[in-house]
Order: structure tokens, then sequence, then C-alpha cells
């Protein structure tokens, strides 16, 4: 109801401030002050359609002049090169915008049908929920899946699949919403208020009729804009708050019915040297929380050599069940060669031997690490875990704070998974992870400089190829396309070799904080950054205010491309 009041008095405020102005933007009863030449020529120079028209050249084979401010900032923005795929607003661009609609929507009809093809083919991989029984039962219909789908609740995902994938389905119903509330307005009456008020800045780029590049300078719809902006603040904040207050219950009930093993347990990382073993360990917390029951403790261990004896002992008794499986097909023995040129043995007496003494190893691996586990450091890592008996307990720990004078010791944290645990990162050596982790920034630091010039790259090369009037199409945003699609699995790859992850989650998580800086950069401020990474940086930490002014005098004029 409130989103509607807002719509109603935003369309009510338009209406009434356009009715003050004639079809040229000016007030009613009053004579409009003629535009002189100068008038016309900064016009000319704001509009990157006008620009484009002109007798004024541009060398695309050169590097445009950054700069962020300066009364000539203006001009110099609409040098974006083409072979970013980024390209301002131009006349054709409405016929462009059809063809894509168009091709979008049949693409997605065609996509679904594919996958209503695929689900009745390999029904294991596409509804082995609904087979389990852990989701709906699907009709055997091609279709079926639709109003089934439709159906679904949100708390019946979150209780039988799980929480994460039932607040990803309810992310997207918030974003239908806010773009619901935000897109009837801005549609029905922002869009016609600047295309019939707005002046026709535009020229013949008549896609741009419904946007701000509509508008002439000084209009008085520019309060129309600011008002909009409050709305769409207001609309979101308000979507935001009702979205957690609908999600704080769900993760109530989600904390109160995890395994007590999990809910009961803490995650203790940077233990100080004297206390990496479970007896020191047990010892500090019982001093530290001396009314508290603890159940037991580990500290993560260095069984790296344990692990490949394992890895032996499997591959061994897999070629183990393979000659038992020859043998009882053929009924003959098989045989196996340890080199080209070697004897052939038994292969089932060979394999069998080989368990046998891998087995021997394994269990004296074990002893020895049993053995220096009682001592700190050793095969002991600086990690570990406290189980309490009770969940209350763990969450007093877990508030804790100024255990030690060391502010890196006794990092305490809720514990991932036991599935999603990744031990191997937990048994790291701290003075290596440090030199990781400084790798790691590094590559990310090299893939924020490179990602321009990798975008100039592939779609040159997308360019020169000629497949036709629609690859022709495609190329010149195939590059931007591309790192968009990758840019993900680089940042995926970065992080799971060069951070200490703890869980396999952990990485989703910084996925998430540098894909959205990523995008924020070179998408949403893709007219600002141009090619010039380094030098859009460099301007930006100097002058940081400096960008709202850039982003109000290239934005409007490349709403085509967002």
């Amino acid at each position: 109801m409130l989103a509607a009041a807002y719509s109603f008095l935003l369309a009510a405020g338009c209406v009434l401030l356009a009715s003050s102005e004639d079809i040229a933007g000016c007030p009613q009863g009053e004579i409009c002050d003629q535009r002189t030449n100068a008038d016309i020529e900064e016009s000319q120079l704001l509009s990157v359609d006008l620009l484009q028209q002109s007798e004024i050249k541009i060398d695309r084979n050169v590097e445009p002049e950054f700069s962020l401010y300066g009364a000539d900032a203006a001009p110099k923005t609409t040098t974006t090169p083409d072979p970013t795929g980024m390209t301002m607003n131009a006349v054709g661009d409405g016929e462009a915008f059809v063809s894509a609609l168009i091709t979008n929507i049949v693409s997605v009809f065609v996509f679904m049908y594919i996958f209503s093809l695929l689900r009745k083919a390999y029904p294991i991989m596409f509804y082995d929920n609904s087979i389990k029984g852990d989701a709906p039962e699907l009709p055997e219909t091609t279709w079926g899946w639709w109003s089934t789908t439709l159906g679904l609740k949100i708390d019946d995902v979150a209780e039988n699949i799980s929480l994460d994938t039932a607040m990803m389905i309810e992310y997207t119903h918030w974003c239908m919403k806010v773009l619901l509330w935000i897109g009837i307005p801005m549609f029905f009456v922002v869009g016609p208020i600047n295309m019939l008020f707005g002046g026709y800045a535009a020229g013949e780029d008549h896609l741009s009729y419904f946007s701000f590049g509509n508008v002439e300078n000084g209009s008085d719809l520019y309060w129309m804009h600011a008002v909009m902006i409050w709305y769409v603040t207001l609309n979101v904040s308000s979507a935001v708050y009702r979205g957690m207050e609908g999600f704080l219950p769900k993760r109530v009930k989600w904390l109160r019915t995890l395994p007590l093993v999990r809910s009961n347990t803490i995650l203790v990382e940077c233990i100080p040297e004297e206390h990496q073993t479970e007896k020191g360990l047990v010892e500090f917390w019982r001093k530290l929380l001396p009314h508290c029951e603890i159940k037991s403790t580990y500290i993560a261990k260095d069984t790296s050599e344990l692990k490949s004896l394992l890895a032996v002992r499997d591959t061994a008794a897999k070629n183990l069940q393979v000659a038992e499986t020859a043998l009882a097909e053929s009924g003959e023995r098989p045989t196996v060669s340890l080199s080209m040129f070697g004897e052939s043995k038994d292969a089932i007496e060979h394999w069998q031997k080989s368990v046998e003494e891998v087995k021997q190893q394994i269990n004296a691996e074990r002893d020895r690490i049993a053995e220096y586990a009682v001592s700190p450091a050793g095969i002991n890592s600086s990690n570990g875990f406290i189980t309490f008996k009770h969940a209350y307990e763990a969450e007093l720990a877990l508030r804790l704070s100024g255990i030690s004078n060391d502010a890196h010791a006794w990092q305490l944290s809720s514990p991932p998974a036991p599935s999603d645990v990744l031990w191997d990162d937990l048994t790291q050596d701290n003075r290596a992870q440090a030199v990781r982790h400084k790798l790691g920034y590094l590559l990310v630091l090299g893939l924020y400089f490179a990602y321009m010039p990798i975008v100039v790259g592939v779609t040159n090369i997308a360019k020169v190829l000629d497949w036709g009037p629609l690859w022709q199409g495609l190329a010149p945003t195939m590059g931007l396309q591309l790192m968009v699609a990758f840019l993900p699995t680089f940042l995926l790859i970065i992080f799971r070799s060069c951070f200490t992850l703890k869980a396999d989650a952990f990485a989703q998580y910084k996925l998430q904080t540098w894909y959205f800086w990523f995008q924020i950069v070179f998408v949403v401020l893709a007219t600002a950054v141009g090619q010039n990474v380094k030098g859009f940086t460099q301007t930006l930490m100097e002058k940081p205010f400096a960008i709202f002014g850039v982003m109000a005098k290239t934005m409007p004029y490349a709403t085509h491309f967002y």
C-alpha cells in the first residue's frame, strides 16, 4: 500500500509539473528566450547522437584522453571506443532493440522446450528431488513441471531442500516485485512525460524518447527526476526491510533445527602454539569458561602422508576388484606387469599383497600421528574445533573478545557444514597463508587491469570474422559478454588456489563481494572507464567525488547499452 501511495503521488506530481510547460519545455504564459547559436552548439556537444552526426571526427585508434572533471568533460566522455562493446545512444538502436527483444523471447521458449525434453530423458539429473519425495511429484508430460513448480511454497523449499535455495528463489521474487513497482511508473508516467515535454533533445534517436536523454538541459523536468530518485530509493529501502522481516523467522527456524554437532561447536583459528593440542585446548577453555561443559576438542592435523597412503590403498583395492571380476567372467587368472619389460605376475595375488602392505603402512602412520599429536606444533595446526554440551555455551563462547593480547590469536566463528570443510586449508602454515593471500590479491588486481584489454582483444577478433548478419550483431559486444560470463570462473580459480577458505561456501562469499565491484566498475561505470582503466582508477582515487559528475554526463547517453 505504501508503494501504491508513492506511485499515485509521483504520477500526480509529474503531471502537475509537466502541465506547467508547453511542448518545447517553456513555462506556459511566458515568452521563451530564443536559443542562441551557443546554446545549440552546447546541446549538440552534450547529445552523443548529434555529435556522431556532426563533422567532428574521433580517431578510434588512439586511446582517448581521460578526464573526469573540467568544463570540457562532457565531450571527452563521448570518445568511449567501440572495441569495448560500450556504445552510446544512436539512431537505429530502436530496430536493434526490437530484434534483440524478439530473439530473447524466442530463445526463452526454445530453451524451456529443450529443458522439458531433457527432463524426461534424464530424470535423475533434472528432477531427482521429486523422485526421492523431497519435492512434489511432477507429471510425465512435456510441460507438466510448469504448474507444479509455480505452486511451490518457499517454506516447503526451505524445509525439504535448503534455506539457501529457498532464499535464492525468494530473492528472484523480490527483484521482480521491485522492478514492478519501479518499472510501471517509469514506463507509464515518466517515459511519456519525457517524450512529450522533454524538448526532443534526442533528435532522430526514437528509442531515447522515453529516457532522460530526451530532456533538454535546464528543463524543469529535472525536478521530476529528482523526485523519481527518492521514489526509487524509498521503494527499494522499503522492499529490503520487508524482505528482512520475512527472512528472520526462517533464519531462526533454521538455526533451531541445526544438527547438535554443528550448533554446539565453534571453529577456533590462530591457536597459540602452547595450546595446539587437544588437551591444552581443553585446559585453556575450562579456565576461560569454568561453568561450561566441553564435550570434545579437535586440532586439525597434517595428514598429507596418510592421505597419500589411503589413495594408494583405494587404487590397489579397485584393481583387485577388477582382477577378480575378470577371473569370474573368463575363468582365467589375470596377470599384471609392473613395467614394460618386467615379469608378469598373478594380478589377484599382487593386488592382495599390495593392499595388505599399504594397510600396515597406514596403521603405522596413524600411530605416528597419534604419538606426535600430544605435543604442540609439529603435525598439529593452529586451527581446531571445540564442541560444548549445550548450544547456548557455544554461542556464549562466540561472543567472547579480548581473549589474548595478540589481536590475531583466538579467532572464533561458527563452523561450516561438516561435509563442506576444506581440511587442507585448515592445516596450512600461517606464514605460507600470508604469502598466498598476497599472491591472490595481486592476481585479482592483475585481472582488474587486464579486464578491458581482454574485452577489446576478443571483440576485435570477433569483428574480423565474417559469419553473416547475425554474427555481426553479436560481435561488437562479444568481448564484454565473454568476460562477464567467465569472470566468476577466473575469480574462483584465484580464490581456491591462493586463499584459505575453510569451506567451499567461503569461495562463493568472496566471489559475491569481488564480482559485485567488478560489475560496478566495468558495467555500471563502463561509460566512464572506456579502455583507460588505469587512468580511471588513478583519477577516482585522487578525486573520488568526481565520479558523480562523470556519471551524470555519460550515463544518460548510454541508456540503450544498459
